[in-house]
């Protein structure tokens, strides 16, 4: 299992599609940067990191091209068979497929960070306001938001065993993850505000709180409950339904 994870990162790790992907995301985030220190000359760091809080949302729909990579083209292209012809068992070729996704995306997000706040650093006055509750206040939030992140590359994973076609199934977890709380706010509206007992499990809602100002040690402690059942549950789903998939 340990070199079926080495080799698949290898894969990866020499596809133009990979470092195409940080490169561009950490231009963007270079790019805002840039954008802010000629829209905004009283801009200084600490406000940076005010965003970074507020983009705490974002590699939930950048974990979906990782997924793509990893998954759904050799998915698509049958080439998940020979790791099956080669006796591996199911279930640690698609647990071996979830760690390779987040590994892949525990790197591609520390490029981009330290472009995104190096680059900050370096073009924004201020330093001196930077405190150590500031920067130990994002890092808190970004390790809360990282469990929550990998649940949502479980869903995505189920999601793309569940639909073989690569567009159809990034459409839908796009849609799952941008509709399914607007539908419940919706549905609570309409029908019956216990709707909204479901609304405040959902991975975007927690993400979202994470980005609220006033949060407590409780408040961390149950979005990482709630991202571990995330994670257990459709780890579990996907090894489920792979075990009985057919790959023909």
């Amino acid at each position: 299992m340990i070199n079926y994870i080495k080799a698949d990162i290898y894969r990866n790790f020499n596809r133009l599609y990979f470092w195409g992907f940080v490169t561009f995301t950490s231009l963007l985030g270079f790019a805002f940067n840039i954008l802010m220190k000629l829209s905004n000359p009283n801009f200084v760091i600490s406000d940076l990191f005010f965003y970074a809080n507020q983009f705490l949302l974002i590699p939930i729909f950048l974990v979906a091209l990782i997924i793509d990579m990893v998954i759904s083209e050799e998915y698509k292209n049958l080439t998940i068979k020979n790791a099956v012809s080669f006796g591996l068992s199911r279930d640690k070729i698609i647990l071996s497929k979830i760690i390779t996704t987040i590994i892949l995306s525990v790197v591609a997000a520390i490029i981009i960070l330290v472009i995104f706040l190096g680059s900050g650093l370096i073009l924004f006055d201020g330093k001196d306001v930077l405190s150590f509750s500031i920067v130990k206040n994002f890092f808190l939030r970004l390790g809360t938001a990282v469990p929550l992140w990998i649940g949502a590359i479980t869903v995505g994973t189920f999601i793309t065993l569940l639909i073989r076609n690569n567009t159809i199934s990034a459409y839908a977890y796009f849609a799952l993850f941008t509709a399914t709380g607007i539908i419940i706010k919706i549905l609570a509206d309409l029908i019956s505000d216990k709707f909204m007992i479901i609304y405040k499990y959902l991975i975007t809602t927690n993400i979202h709180k994470l980005s609220e100002e006033n949060l407590v040690s409780g408040d961390y402690i149950s979005i990482l409950i709630i991202a571990l059942v995330y994670i257990i549950v459709f780890t579990l789903f996907c090894v489920t339904y792979f075990r009985k998939k057919e790959i023909a």
